[in-house]
């Protein structure tokens, strides 16, 4: 297992890309995800979806439309056909498979798998996700998410083993006492504050922020202490937060 990188320079928290650096490239696509972590990020949060073929996909909607202008719904379509729609209509942007993000990302940084099922009809995709990260050997720097607490539990049923992160609202703290282990909470960060993080790490969780883009939303963060923040702008962070706190600490040096 490689080394992977933490959050604890400066007392920061690991910072991910959310489908990327997607003001690089489009949106979870393999540019956005190399030019993540070329800024440094300390992972990725990437969205899977299961094909009519029976592949797994790294594409955020229902729908092709928004991000392809094809039409058709990803769950009715093989990937022979999907992957003759391009990213922004754009021929040099591919939709990936999660195959071919993990042969770019291996064990060098975090990936945070959302995995997108808005039923829970049985269509194999969570085995084929797990059958998938163990022909490459990774778990290490896996997280899995979802909105859907149903798919967090079949999937700790399949494989305790994984870290699993559940994107969290108040109104599902009720999933939280049943039994499925937790080990990361993702919250949208207007709703963060000092005393409310504090409550839920004195549960064992890890706070993991979203989505934050801008500069003064990242300095709250900070300071209230949350464990992750998950960023459509990491370069934000990088270029505006980070690199002149490494200023300040080499010239106090």
């Amino acid at each position: 297992m490689a080394n992977l990188p933490t959050g604890n320079l400066l007392h920061q928290p690991l910072i991910f890309a959310h489908r990327g650096a997607n003001s690089f490239a489009p949106e979870n696509s393999l540019p956005a995800i190399e030019a993540a972590l070329k800024l440094g990020c300390h992972g990725v949060e990437v969205d899977l979806r299961l094909t009519a073929s029976g592949d797994v996909i790294v594409f955020h909607d229902r729908k092709l439309t928004r991000m392809t202008g094809c039409r058709g719904n990803v769950h009715q379509l093989s990937l022979d056909a999907i992957r003759q729609c391009y990213l922004e209509q754009n021929r040099n942007y591919i939709i990936p498979t999660l195959q071919e993000v993990l042969e770019l990302v291996r064990d060098n940084s975090y990936l945070i798998l959302d995995v997108k099922k808005e039923s829970m009809r049985n269509n194999g995709l969570e085995e084929k996700i797990l059958n998938i990260l163990k022909a490459f050997n990774l778990k290490d720097n896996i997280i899995i998410s979802s909105f859907n607490p149903l798919v967090l539990k079949k999937f700790y049923h399949l494989a305790p083993e994984y870290r699993l992160g559940f994107i969290y609202r108040q109104r599902s703290h009720k999933f939280l006492s049943n039994g499925t282990p937790i080990d990361s909470l993702h919250v949208y960060h207007r709703v963060l504050s000092r005393k409310y993080i504090h409550s839920l790490k004195e549960r064992g969780f890890k706070i993991f922020a979203w989505t934050v883009d801008k500069e003064r939303h990242f300095k709250r963060m900070l300071k209230i202490g949350v464990d992750g923040i998950i960023t459509n702008r990491p370069e934000v962070f990088f270029n505006g937060i980070m690199e002149p706190q490494l200023l300040q600490m080499n010239s106090n040096r």
